[in-house]
């Protein structure tokens, strides 16, 4: 019994282990390459059928190593009872192609493969999808994702019925899909995405009922979304992003309630949002961000409980946020940023109390922002920037302890910033620029340790920088620039902040730059252009050993710069730009290997351009403009060979232009005008082929202009203004194809203009006025220019105007004027639309005005004075309804005024003077209120002056002398407010000096010279403030010297020869300094007084009256020589030539007339 007892005691662990070891093997049969089944448990017709299947893999695979017949041992194969597996594993090495299956000899029946996975291979496996793997009828799982396969989706794989996961994701296959794959009715998962696959999506997919993912993202897919698709009842994920599929949202997919994942962004569905859709309850993701869906967000989605990410971001939604939404308990992402939806923030969106991440940027949301919100306390992510939001930033939400961003930028909110915030534990981003805060700093923000980044530029924050926030160690961006604030920079932020970037760009910081900053080793940026801030340059930021950029532009900033600068290691830019620091150019500095951009000018630098500079192998960019540096150009900078940009502009520089710069092949802009480099234009600079803009304007550079620098084919500014350059204009600068801006304007060059230069289709501006320029206009430049302004004036170019520039449809300027151009005005050029300036003063051209050019609807200025044209004035011009400028003065056009003319409402200068002009002033021309200056001196235009004209209120300079102009000075002209100069010498003009028109203000200059103006001198215009010179010499003017003039400005010329006025010169005008009087005799001799007494008729103050009786009304007994008195015992003008002049009692003047007349006749 003993022995018995003993053999079970041994056999029993015996069998324990033989259990556990058919458990481990049980347990292996999931591992890939492990097998629960051999070769040997198919039957013989599986197997040779499986075999022969798999034997066509090695040829196209070597490394797969499958040799013999026991298939269940190959590498990568797993055998199951029903199946046969073949799944490469990641770092294997196999490579090669699809293979075809024999195409005789195999019955797929009896083909046991279900799976194939080759993605671990991935490029390393390419070739076409083979038509023959359809006799793997019992195929179900075939993932060829992220290889290189490529083919078209063979329609025959329609007979693999048994198929449930089909994926090719990230592979070259295309074609298109094909509809009878809708046999495949097993499939669950189908993902075809990132593929090159197109055509529509097939209507008969309806019947892969148990689909549950699809994916067909990112591909070229089109057409519209399939309502058959409703069958689909098991599709839990739908993925058609990126694809061209178009066409609306079916309301039958509504019945798709197992759906929860749905992704159609970027793709090209519209329509609205279906009601119906709120039957997915399941839905969990709906992201159709940029796609056209429109309409309202729909109330009847908030049954969709179980969504948590919503993204309709660019897209033409619309309406009112849904309060009802809230039930949307689950929901922890809407991004609606970028739709039209509008509206407040409803309060009960409290609710969503999972949110994280709510964006609602530029839309037209509006309203405040809830306080009720503050129960989000997942929130993560807020962003509500661009929208029209307003109200105060609520106290309340600083209790959102998780929110991490908050961007609230470009909205109208306004207020303080609340201290309550300071609680936000999380906070790393406020953005509030371009918002209406105000207030201060909190310094209680202080304890918001993670905050990172605080932007609140452009707003109305005041008040000073908090020392407290010192403390704030993850302070990356401190943007205030355009605000209010105002103090010194607190010297304990020193200890702030890591990679820090401080902007205070615009606002009031004042107070020096404190030395204790220098302890700020880890500041990158520091802007402060535009401050108060003041005194010398701290050389303890020398060790500010990550500063990159620092602007202390346009501030008070002075001294020196300091020398031990030059460990500033990363400094790229350095801006010292309109400040008084001084002294000279630090050598030093040459230690600087990493400055990109140095900007100087307009300061008191002053000394030599250091050669040891030359060693700034990262310059870009050195503007030393407006300074006192001088000295020579250092040859040595040719070591520069990243300078894009060197400005030297208006500085003492001097020198020859060193050829050795040849070699700063990177220099795109040079500046040197106004300076006293000499010497001439070096032909080896064609080396700088980089070169956009070179400006020597005004400087000594001199000889000929290099025929080399053709090789200069960047350029697009060359300005060679008032130098001493000489020679012509080099004809093989035509390759200069870019060139925009050419002024050599007076210099030295000579000769023809070339025809081959009119390859120059981006040339806007040519300036070679005042030269020696000859020769005609070439007619190859028609095709020449982008918006071309032309100045030639001045030089000794003659010949037509070419007919053929009417081609030229941007040509905007053409200036000739003094040249010897000559010729009759081309007709042609009617149809240069573009053209807006047009002089040709001085010129030979000659004939009449064309009537065509009225088609120049855009031309601004033409003139043509002191030419040979001629002929009447167009009538039809008056369609050049924006010319502003007209000039045909001396020359010999003639004819009336056009009355049409006044639908020019745009002219503001129009000179005919020393013209043969006739006709009367048009009333009409009242209409053109733009006009400033009129001048038709000399001419034989004749009329009343139209009182209409006073509508022309900005009118500075009117000019009608010597003309046949007569009336009366039109009283409503005193609306002439803008009237500085007036000139109506030798015209018919009668009448009185109007009193109102001491009501402009601005009149420096009036002339009557010689008319025919009567009457007294009006007191009142001496509220004229501004007249500088009156001329009524030769008039009828009479009465005493208003004494009231004494107060006109200073100083003055008043000529008053050749009038009958009576008393003196008044005495306060004797006393007033700057008064000068051009008068009679009769009233500056020492017996004014007695002799030509005009005391009685100050007393009658009856016109012409020179005597009168003591009586209530007043009685004129006696009148002047040029009168007579009437029965009325009023007097009257003698009348001339039968007709009376201006009556004070019309009817005794008719009878004095008539009778005048009569006599005149005996």
């Amino acid at each position: 019994m003993l022995r018995r007892v003993r053999r079970r005691a041994v056999a029993a662990p015996a069998a324990v282990a033989a259990a556990a070891l058919l458990l481990l093997l049980l347990c292996l049969s999931g591992v890939p390459g492990a097998r629960a089944t051999a070769t040997t448990d198919f039957t013989a017709a599986q197997q040779t059928n499986t075999l022969k299947v798999l034997q066509a893999f090695p040829p196209a695979m070597p490394g797969l190593g499958w040799t013999g017949s026991d298939f269940c041992t190959f590498a990568y194969v797993t055998c199951a009872p029903s199946s046969v597996s073949v799944v490469v594993t990641a770092g294997s090495t196999v490579s090669g192609t699809l293979p075809e299956l024999p195409s005789t000899g195999v019955d797929s029946a009896q083909v046991m493969v279900t799976q194939l996975d080759f993605s671990a291979l991935g490029q390393r496996l390419t070739g076409t999808l083979p038509s023959s793997w359809r006799l793997m009828t019992r195929m179900q799982t075939l993932i060829l994702n992220s290889t290189g396969v490529s083919g078209t989706l063979p329609d025959v794989w329609s007979s693999m019925t048994a198929m449930q996961v089909l994926s090719v994701v990230l592979t070259k296959v295309s074609g298109t899909l094909p509809a009878v794959w809708s046999a495949m009715t097993a499939v669950r998962t189908m993902n075809v995405g990132a593929t090159g696959v197109s055509g529509t999506l097939p209507a008969v997919w309806s019947a892969m009922t148990n689909i549950q993912t699809l994916n067909l993202g990112t591909t070229a897919l089109n057409g519209t979304l399939p309502a058959t698709w409703s069958s689909m009842k098991a599709l839990e994920t739908l993925n058609l992003d990126n694809t061209d599929v178009s066409g609306t949202l079916p309301d039958v997919w509504g019945s798709m309630t197992a759906l929860e994942t749905f992704k159609f962004q970027y793709c090209g569905v519209s329509g609205t949002l279906p009601d119906v859709w709120s039957s997915m309850t399941k839905l969990q993701s709906m992201t159709l961000f940029g796609t056209k869906v429109s309409g309202t967000l729909p109330d009847a989605w908030r049954t969709m409980t179980a969504m948590q990410t919503l993204d309709l971001s660019n897209t033409n939604v619309e309406g009112t946020l849904p309060a009802v939404w809230s039930s949307m308990s689950k929901l922890q992402s809407m991004i609606l940023s970028g739709t039209k939806v509008s509206g407040t923030l409803p309060d009960a969106w409290s609710a969503m109390t999972a949110i994280q991440t709510l964006n609602l940027r530029s839309t037209k949301v509006s309203g405040t922002l809830p306080a009720v919100w503050s129960s989000m306390t997942n929130l993560v992510d807020l962003k509500l920037h661009d929208t029209q939001l307003s109200g105060t930033l609520p106290p309340s939400w600083g209790s959102l302890k998780k929110l991490q961003y908050a961007w609230i930028h470009y909205t109208q909110v306004s207020g303080t910033l609340p201290p309550e915030w300071s609680s936000m534990s999380s906070i790393g981003q406020v953005v509030l620029f371009g918002t209406k805060v105000s207030g201060t700093v909190p310094a209680q923000w202080s304890s918001m340790k993670t905050l990172g980044d605080f932007a609140v530029s452009s707003t109305s924050l005041s008040g000073t920088l908090p020392p407290e926030w010192a403390s704030l160690k993850q302070l990356a961006r401190f943007a205030a620039d355009y605000t209010l604030l105002s103090g010194t920079l607190p010297a304990a932020w020193s200890s702030m902040g890591t990679d820090l970037k401080i902007y205070l760009t615009s606002t009031s910081v004042s107070g020096t730059l404190p030395a204790a900053w220098g302890s700020m080793s880890s500041v990158m940026e520091l802007l402060l252009t535009g401050t108060k801030v003041n005194g010398a340059l701290p050389a303890t930021w020398s060790s500010m050993v990550a500063l990159r950029t620092l602007r202390l532009d346009n501030t008070k900033v002075d001294g020196t710069l300091p020398d031990v600068w030059r460990s500033m290691a990363a400094i790229q830019t350095l801006d010292l730009s309109n400040t008084n620091v001084e002294g000279t150019l630090p050598a030093v500095w040459s230690s600087m290997s990493k400055l990109q951009s140095l900007i100087l000018f307009r300061t008191k630098v002053s000394g030599i351009l250091p050669d040891v500079w030359s060693s700034m192998a990262s310059l870009e960019s050195m503007n030393l403009a407006g300074t006192k540096v001088s000295g020579t150009l250092p040859a040595v900078w040719s070591a520069m060979s990243k300078l894009h940009l060197l400005n030297l502009n208006s500085t003492k520089v001097s020198g020859t232009l060193p050829d050795v710069w040849r070699s700063m092949t990177a220099i795109q802009t040079l500046d040197l005008s106004i300076t006293s480099v000499a010497g001439t234009l070096p032909a080896v600079w064609s080396a700088m082929t980089a070169m956009q803009s070179l400006t020597l304007s005004s400087t000594s550079v001199s000889g000929t202009l290099p025929d080399g620098w053709s090789a200069m084919t960047a350029m697009q500014t060359l300005d060679l203004t008032d130098t001493n350059v000489e020679g012509t204009l080099p004809a093989v600068w035509s390759a200069m194809t870019k060139l925009q801006t050419l002024r050599l304007a007076k210099s030295k060059v000579s000769g023809t203009l070339p025809p081959q230069w009119g390859v120059f289709s981006q040339l806007s501006m040519l300036a070679i006025d005042y030269t020696s320029l000859s020769g005609t206009l070439p007619t190859q430049w028609s095709s020449m220019g982008t918006g071309l302004t032309m100045w030639l004036a001045c030089t000794g170019l003659s010949g037509t105007l070419p007919a053929v520039w009417s081609s030229m449809p941007t040509l905007r300027s053409v200036q000739l004027a003094y040249t010897k151009v000559d010729g009759t005005l081309p007709v042609e050029w009617a149809s240069i639309s573009s053209l807006l300036y047009l002089g040709l003063s001085g010129t030979g051209v000659s004939g009449a005005l064309p009537t065509q050019w009225s088609s120049m609807a855009k031309l601004l200025s033409l003139t043509l004075s002191a030419t040979k044209v001629s002929g009447r004035l167009p009538a039809v011009w008056s369609s050049m309804t924006a010319l502003q400028t007209l000039d045909l003065s001396i020359t010999s056009v003639n004819g009336t005024l056009p009355d049409g003319w006044s639908a020019m409402t745009a002219m503001q200068t129009l000179n005919l003077n020393s013209t043969s002009v006739s006709g009367t002033l048009p009333d009409g021309w009242s209409a053109m209120t733009a006009m400033q200056t009129l001048d038709l001196n000399s001419t034989s235009v004749s009329g009343t002056l139209p009182p209409t004209w006073g509508s022309m209120t900005i009118l500075e300079k009117l000019n009608l002398d010597h003309t046949n102009a007569s009336g009366t000075l039109p009283d409503v002209w005193s609306s002439m407010a803008a009237l500085e100069i007036m000139n109506l010498d030798g015209t018919s003009v009668e009448g009185t000096l109007p009193a109102v028109w001491s009501s402009m203000t601005k009149l420096r200059f009036l002339s009557l010279n010689s008319t025919k103006i009567r009457g007294t001198l009006p007191a009142v215009w001496s509220s004229m403030a501004t007249l500088q010179t009156l001329n009524v010499a030769g008039c009828r003017l009479y009465g005493s010297l208003p004494a009231e003039w004494s107060s006109l400005p200073r100083p003055v010329t008043l000529t008053l020869t050749n009038n009958s006025f009576c008393g003196c010169v008044p005495a306060s005008w004797s006393a007033t300094a700057g008064l000068t009087v051009l008068a009679d005799a009769s009233v500056t001799g020492s017996t004014c007084g007695t002799t030509n007494s005009c005391s009685v008729t100050g007393a009658c103050g009856i016109e012409g009256c020179t005597s009168c009786a003591d009586a209530s009304p007043p009685v004129c007994t006696k009148c002047s020589d040029a009168y007579f008195l009437t029965e009325e015992s009023s007097c009257v003008e003698y009348c001339e030539n039968g007709a009376a002049a201006p009556l004070s009692a019309a009817l005794a003047a008719l009878s004095a007339c008539l009778l005048a007349t009569a006599l005149l006749v005996v």
